[in-house]
């Protein structure tokens, strides 16, 4: 069996088809089209935006803050303190 080989004249050879610059159009084409990467950007500057305003509403509320904390701490350890009788005893009835 013999093979046929055919050889292609210049005028027949398209440049594109040689450097590969089809394939680089359609990667082109196909990566501005993908929409992937744009939900993923969403998500990083609606994340930054959250991030942002707890940042923001603690620099303006945690001056504030400060001495609720110590009146909330001064409360929990005076009830730490405290001794309570309801009359319960921990001896068993005899």
């Amino acid at each position: 069996m013999k093979r046929q080989v055919r050889l292609i004249r210049q005028d027949e050879v398209k440049p594109s088809k040689l450097c590969g610059e089809t394939n680089m159009t359609n990667f082109i084409k196909t990566f501005r089209a993908d929409e992937s990467g744009a939900v993923t950007v969403d998500w990083v500057v609606l994340t930054a935006a959250v991030v942002g305003l707890g940042l923001a509403v603690m620099a303006v509320i945690g001056p504030k803050m400060g001495g609720v904390a110590e009146r909330i701490g001064s409360g929990l350890d005076d009830a730490r303190t405290m001794n309570f009788d309801y009359g319960v005893t921990a001896e068993p009835n005899t």
